[in-house]
C-alpha cells in the first residue's frame, strides 16, 4: 500500500488507487500461508481470497495472528481495542517506489467503531498502514476498480456507523452518501457526507488516535480539496438559507466560502440588487450573525461580490446615518470604515465634508463619552492617513488659512503638536523659501489665529522639529 501526498489545503496523505487489499491467502488447498514468526498458514482461510466478493468471515482464533494484529494496529497509531481477527496471509507491502517489504494483513473490529485493514511487518512498524473499513466498504461500491471490503460482523455496517460519527460532531445531517477522502499528516481520516434535504455536505475529520473528532461544512475545503458529492447548486441554496435567516431583503445569486477562525466560518452574500453582506456561522454552518460589508473589511480581504461603486454608495450611507446619531455635524461626500482599534476597540471612521477641509475622522465607541473626533491633520498621531482628504489637499488648507492671517507661507510640511481651547490646534508649518512658523490653527482651518517664527519660538516649549526648519 503505496502512499502519496497531495498539496493544498490540509496536505492530505491518500493511499494511491492501486491498493494492496487483493492479496490471496492461499490460492490452493488447504496448507494455507505462512504466517508470522513460522507459524503455519490459515487453514482456516481454505481457499477463500482474503477480499474476494462475499468471503465468509472466518474469524481467527490463532494467538499468534491475534497478537500481530493488536501489534500492527498500534503500530499504524489506531486507538482501537482489537476484538476479532482475520488473518488476510503474507505478501509484498510497496512501501516506496523502490522497496518492498514481507507484510502480514489482517482484518480487525474496534470496539465502539469502525474496523480497520492493517497490513505490515511482523510486530508491526512505521511502515504499517492501515484502512477504515467504511473507506473499503464505499470503494467496493463503486464496483470499478480492484478491491474489496471488510467482511467481520461489525465490520460492514460503514453507513451507520458515519451516521454515528457525523451526530457525534453535532453536524445536522441524515447521512445519504459518504466518500473517504484520504488520511491527513496528523493522522486524521476525512469522510465526505452528504444528507437528506438542503444542506451544505460535510467533512468529517476522524483521529486515529483517539482524540477528538469535527465535522466542517464542505465549503471550507477549496482546491484539490473540494467536495464532489455536493453540488455547487446545492451549496449555493444552502447559503441562501443563511442569508434569509439574517432578515436582510436578499435574492441570493452569488456566494461564497471566505475563511474560517477557530470554531467560527464566514460566507459572502451577493444579491439581486443592493449591497451583499457576510454571514458568520459556527463550523458546522450554524447562523450567528449578519455582517455588512462596510464593517467586514478585515474578514478575509472584504466582500468582493457586490460591485464597488454600489457598495461604497451603501458604506457612506449607513456611516453617515452613524455620524448623525453621534450628533457630529458634516456634509458627508463619502466615508469609510478604517478599522477597529485593537485596545479601545473603538470602530474608526473616515469621513469627507464639504463643510470640513481638513477632512473628518471618528472613533466610534459604545459609550458615547468616549467617541472621539479628530481632522486628518491631527488624526496622523494616531496612525491614520487619510484617503477622502489627502496630504496635498491638506497642505493647500494650511497655506490658505495662514494666507487670510496676512501670512505668505506656501506651507510644505507640518507637524501636530496639541489642541487647544476652543477646538483650536497648534502646528509647525514649513514655507517654501521662508522661515517657518510655530501656528495656533482655527477648528475651522479657515484663519490662523496666530503664528510665531521660528527664531522667536526658539527657547519655548513649542520649539521648531521640522529637518526644513534647522
Amino acid at each position: 500500500m503505496h502512499k502519496r501526498y497531495l498539496g493544498g489545503l490540509g496536505a492530505v496523505a491518500v493511499f494511491a488507487a492501486g491498493l494492496a487489499w487483493t492479496i490471496a491467502a492461499q490460492a490452493g488447498g488447504g496448507s494455507g500461508a505462512a504466517g508470522p514468526t513460522g507459524q503455519p498458514g490459515a487453514p482456516d482461510m481454505g481457499s477463500n481470497d482474503f477480499f474476494a466478493p462475499d468471503p465468509a468471515p472466518v474469524v481467527t482464533e490463532n494467538p499468534v495472528y491475534i497478537a500481530d494484529a493488536k501489534a500492527q494496529a498500534k503500530a499504524a497509531g489506531l486507538a482501537c481495542q482489537v476484538g476479532a481477527v482475520r488473518f488476510g496471509g503474507e505478501h509484498k507491502l510497496k512501501v516506496s517506489d523502490q522497496k518492498s517489504i514481507k507484510a502480514y494483513a489482517y482484518e480487525v473490529t474496534c470496539q465502539g467503531g469502525y474496523g480497520y485493514v492493517v497490513e505490515g511487518p511482523e510486530h508491526g512498524s512505521a511502515d504499517t498502514v492501515a484502512m477504515p473499513c467504511p473507506a473499503l466498504e464505499q470503494r467496493d461500491a463503486g464496483a470499478s476498480t480492484e478491491g474489496g471490503r471488510c467482511v467481520l460482523p461489525g465490520n460492514h455496517n460503514g453507513p451507520a456507523q458515519i451516521q454515528a460519527l457525523a451526530t457525534r460532531y453535532g453536524a445536522p445531517c441524515t447521512v445519504t452518501g459518504q466518500k473517504w477522502r484520504g488520511l491527513t499528516k496528523d493522522r486524521r481520516d476525512l469522510f465526505e457526507v452528504t444528507c437528506k434535504g438542503v444542506s451544505p455536505g460535510y467533512v468529517l475529520s476522524v483521529p486515529r488516535g483517539g482524540e477528538a473528532g469535527a465535522a466542517d461544512t464542505c465549503l471550507k475545503y477549496q482546491g484539490e480539496l473540494a467536495c464532489t458529492l455536493t453540488t455547487p447548486q446545492q451549496q449555493l441554496a444552502w447559503m441562501s438559507g443563511l442569508a434569509a435567516g439574517s432578515d436582510r431583503a436578499c435574492r441570493v445569486t452569488k456566494a461564497r466560502f471566505v475563511g474560517a477562525a477557530d470554531q467560527t466560518q464566514f460566507y459572502e452574500m451577493g444579491c439581486a440588487s443592493g449591497p451583499g453582506f457576510m454571514v458568520e456561522t459556527d463550523r458546522i454552518g450554524a447562523y450567528h450573525r449578519a455582517i455588512p460589508c462596510d464593517s467586514a473589511g478585515g474578514i478575509g480581504g472584504g466582500c468582493t461580490l457586490t460591485d464597488r461603486s454600489v457598495l461604497a454608495a451603501s458604506t457612506t450611507a449607513t456611516l453617515a446615518e452613524r455620524l448623525k446619531a453621534a450628533g457630529v455635524a458634516c456634509e458627508v461626500a463619502q466615508a469609510r470604515l478604517v478599522g477597529r482599534e485593537p485596545t479601545g476597540h473603538r470602530d474608526v471612521v473616515e469621513y469627507a465634508c464639504a463643510d470640513r477641509p481638513a477632512g473628518l475622522v471618528v472613533a466610534f465607541a459604545s459609550d458615547s463619552a468616549k467617541t472621539e473626533q479628530l481632522d486628518c491633520i491631527s488624526a496622523a498621531q494616531f496612525a491614520v492617513t487619510c484617503q477622502f482628504t489627502p496630504r496635498d489637499k491638506l497642505l493647500a488648507t494650511l497655506s490658505r488659512a495662514l494666507a487670510a492671517a496676512g501670512r505668505s507661507c506656501e506651507v510644505t510640511n507640518y507637524a501636530y503638536l496639541g489642541s487647544v481651547e476652543g477646538g483650536a490646534s497648534d502646528l509647525e508649518v514649513a514655507c517654501r523659501g521662508a522661515p517657518g512658523h510655530i501656528v495656533v490653527m482655527s477648528a475651522d482651518y479657515a484663519r490662523a489665529r496666530s503664528s510665531e517664527s521660528c527664531e522667536a519660538a526658539a527657547h519655548s516649549s513649542l520649539a521648531c522639529k521640522l529637518p526644513e526648519n534647522h
